[in-house]
């Protein structure tokens, strides 16, 4: 019994000593230390330093903290602002930090530079970095263009989800490009640039310096470019070698020369960068090979034969097309396509047919007193010249363009009661969108960018441009924001892209893809009523199912 006793007052004296070190002891040890949450490892605050060599654990650091250097086992680093990181053995491994100053520092072997108010985030073996970060290692420098583009390096080998920059001569022999619309801009002289631009979701091999083999790209996507040196000429040349998809742009001075789209293993010039040639399909294992005032591309149909087209530019800003050099066997196709619309309308389908002759019969006035057809009007201002009936289908739906004439509430100048402006009923903000995207084909207006007025005035008084902006912002919907079907372009045209994407996002998770169950999700509580109101729902669904009916696109 006495025993019992002793055990007692031993158990109250334990929980007595307990608490006084729960209350006055442990408050003193948070306030003093950092502690990791994975093991029992605490780290010290020195001068606004912290030690991490052989920790592992969760290192949160707030603002107010006054934490200015992280030394961890691979390198140190400065002016931390803010962030949370787990670390492994003295490595960062996930989490994200914030930096109160323009900072550069070594990492892995790394050198990296990043922006006040930027950030460098640990996961998965990459690094994610914000906009104007840079990356140096054994004479290769890497620029991110954009926020949350995500960079792996290994050895020469560089993979890249977003957006980044490099010089020729500080370039990987290899960078890999994952994700949609990532994009490699490669600056090869002062004023020279490319941009390769991926198409999809599969991975874009961009070699530089060294050509791959086309029968080591059956499965993949690659892309070549070398700088070959002084030709027999005397001049510099270069050469590009392209299998599988990829956009590919070349700038001098900011200025656009030529942009080709390469899909499927096949090539379309676009519309608008070289004269008004719809498009030219080239077989896969294309070659582009150019000097200083012309532009050549070698078609490789074989081993033993190619055809070959000269586009002479009149000087590095104004491309127009020259001389066509080709075998007769080709011309055909040459001449098919310098028919404009007969090259395409051949075979079309009778409510795509309806549309083009319904637009031959509205004229609108446009610059210098000058009256042109619909048809001609979309003809001038298509990106991609076999959507010209899609255009005019939409120009339908928004502004009625088959209810114009006199009486009629309805003409190219129309506003409608949400202000929307025009042939292509559209706002500041769809145009600004544009110019951010295509500068160099709306040069004019890049000064009057944040002049919301000014450019809503250009749409009222400006058909050709109201048009114009039209066109590309429809792209827009597929190259920017990766819509990938046509209706679902259409929404994004109608509804705007913000609240598209958050409801395509929803309704893929659903694990459906057919017409009929969008519609169903659109006018669903639990889809698309959510984002939108039930009368936008159906407006949508009725934008969708007309325009598609007037170009004979089924939905299926």
């Amino acid at each position: 019994m006495k025993k019992k006793e002793t055990n007692k007052n031993n158990l109250i004296e334990f929980l007595i000593v307990l608490t006084i070190v729960l209350i006055f002891i442990m408050p003193l040890i948070s306030a003093q230390d950092l502690t990791s949450s994975e093991e029992e490892n605490t780290v010290k605050i020195i001068d606004g330093n912290i030690d991490l060599h052989g920790i592992s654990g969760e290192l949160t650091i707030e603002e107010t903290e006054n934490i200015d250097t992280l030394e961890f086992a691979n390198g140190i680093i400065p002016n931390i602002k803010s962030g949370k990181v787990i670390i492994k053995e003295g490595i960062p491994t996930k989490g994200k930090l914030f930096f109160s100053d323009d900072s550069s520092f070594d990492l892995n072997g790394q050198h990296i530079t990043v922006p006040k108010d930027g950030y460098i985030e640990f996961k998965d073996g990459k690094i994610i970095v914000s906009k104007n970060s840079v990356i140096e290692m054994e004479g290769t420098k890497i620029q991110a263009m954009i926020d949350e583009t995500e960079i792996k390096i290994e050895k020469d080998i560089v993979e890249v989800k977003g957006k980044v920059s490099v010089d020729y001569t500080l370039s990987p022999a290899k960078i890999i490009l994952s994700g949609k619309n990532s994009l490699l801009e490669l600056q090869t002289e002062d004023k020279e640039k490319f941009e390769f631009r991926n198409l999809g979701n599969k991975e874009l091999i961009v070699n530089i310096g060294s050509f791959h083999k086309s029968e080591d790209c059956i499965e993949k996507n690659c892309i070549s470019y070398q700088d070959m040196g002084i030709g027999v000429s005397g001049e510099e040349w270069d050469k590009l070698k392209i299998d599988g998809n990829a956009i590919i742009t070349k700038y001098y001075d900011e200025e656009r020369i030529y942009q080709i789209k390469f899909e499927d293993g096949k090539a379309r010039l676009r519309r608008d960068s070289l004269s008004r040639i719809a498009n030219i399909d080239f077989d896969k294992n294309t070659i582009i090979n150019y000097n200083d005032g012309d532009i050549k591309f070698s078609i490789d149909r074989s081993k033993e034969s190619s055809q070959r087209i000269t586009i002479r530019t009149v000087d590095k800003s104004n491309v127009e097309i020259g001389i066509l050099t080709i075998p007769e066997y080709f011309q055909e196709k040459i001449e098919e396509l310098q028919k404009k619309i007969s090259s395409w309308r051949d075979g079309e389908k009778e409510d795509v047919l309806m549309i083009i002759e319904e637009s031959k019969e509205i004229t609108v006035e446009v610059k210098d007193n000058e009256y042109i057809t619909l048809l001609e009007l979309a003809e001038r201002y298509a990106i991609d010249y076999k959507k010209v009936a899609l255009y005019l289908a939409l120009w339908e739906k928004e502004a009625n363009w088959r209810e114009w004439g006199e009486g009629s509430k309805w003409g190219p100048h129309v506003v409608n009661e949400w202000g929307f402006i025009g042939i292509g009923q559209l706002k500041a903000p769809a145009f600004k969108d544009v110019i951010d995207w295509y500068p160099e084909a709306f040069s004019e207006y890049v000064a009057y960018r944040d002049n919301d007025d000014y450019l809503t005035e250009v749409l009222k008084k400006d058909i050709e441009i109201n048009a114009k902006v039209s066109a590309y912002y429809f792209e827009l919907q597929e190259i920017k924001y990766a819509f990938g079907k046509l209706e679902y372009q259409l929404t994004g045209y109608n509804a705007g892209p913000t609240v598209t994407k958050d409801m395509l996002y929803a309704f893929e998770k659903t694990g459906k893809t057919s017409w009929e169950d969008y519609k169903a999700f659109l006018r669903s509580k639990e889809g698309g009523l959510k984002f939108i109101s039930s009368d936008k729902a159906e407006e949508v669904i009725d934008y969708i199912e007309t325009i598609c009916t007037d170009i004979g696109h089924a939905l299926v």
